[in-house]
């Protein structure tokens, strides 16, 4: 997992910003999956996808909102993030 995140932070830092929603999606990322080993009988390998996806998706959001919406500071819009969930 620390792969993708490296990998994540990297084109981050590539593009000239610095992201600090990265700790927060990958925590969401590791409740689901616990929750998932915990309380469903589901194989570990159908169950690895899942955080990997959700962790996808909300990067992917964050970075349209950043990139096509204007966004001046990209730290600012994770801020605000934070505080909506």
């Amino acid at each position: 997992m620390l792969g993708f995140l490296a990998l994540g932070l990297g084109l981050c830092l590539i593009a000239g910003s610095f992201d600090v929603s990265l700790c927060r999606i990958a925590s969401l990322s590791c409740v689901v999956a616990s929750w998932l080993c915990e309380f469903t009988d589901l194989p570990w390998f159908l169950i690895i996808p899942v955080p990997l996806a959700i962790g996808l998706a909300i990067g992917t959001f964050n970075g349209v909102v950043i990139g096509k919406g204007g966004t001046k500071s990209p730290s600012n819009y994770a801020c605000g993030l934070f505080y909506v969930g």
